[in-house]
């Protein structure tokens, strides 16, 4: 397989993933300001670069499959590339390298998505809960007060 495919689809991701963390970048600043419409006009953006990874994982796919074809059973695209030992492919490793360092930011920016998320989800319901209570704790909130417990349901056999 020449690393020529492989460069042509580094470039691809690379285009997309600098996209991706542009739009996480301005998502978390909706996030954190609660700004609905700015969410959704980025959820649209993201569906599309969503979309485009799927395709780019399709395309690596195959590519694997290829070289497997060529007799090169390596597990990634790095190994490819390394197993072609070319001076000139030094450079392709690095980007390959790179990109793995983006797709780890990417991973990492959704946690932190999640986690605003999450957390503003639980602090909506406790409002709610307190709206449509007056104010006062939910009644299940009391019942069997009693019975304490220190651990979790699978490790307490009396709940």
């Amino acid at each position: 397989m020449e690393t020529t495919t492989i460069e042509q689809f580094i470039d691809d991701l690379e285009q997309v993933q600098h996209k991706l963390l542009n739009l996480f970048s301005q998502k978390r600043v909706a996030l954190r300001t609660a700004k609905t419409t700015e969410l959704q006009a980025l959820a649209k953006s993201e569906e599309g670069l969503v979309q485009q990874m799927r395709l780019l994982l399709s395309r690596r796919q195959g590519l694997l499959q290829q070289a497997e074809l060529d007799g090169n059973s390596a597990e990634s695209l790095l190994e490819i590339v390394e197993n072609a030992n070319s001076p000139t492919d030094r450079r392709l490793i690095q980007r390959i390298l790179n990109a793995r360092e983006r797709t780890a930011k990417l991973r990492f920016e959704g946690w932190i998505h999640w986690i605003i998320a999450n957390r503003a989800y639980k602090h909506q319901t406790e409002v709610l809960d307190l709206i449509a209570n007056g104010g006062k704790q939910s009644p299940t909130y009391g019942r069997n007060t009693e019975r304490k417990t220190a651990g979790g349901a699978i490790f307490d056999a009396s709940i």
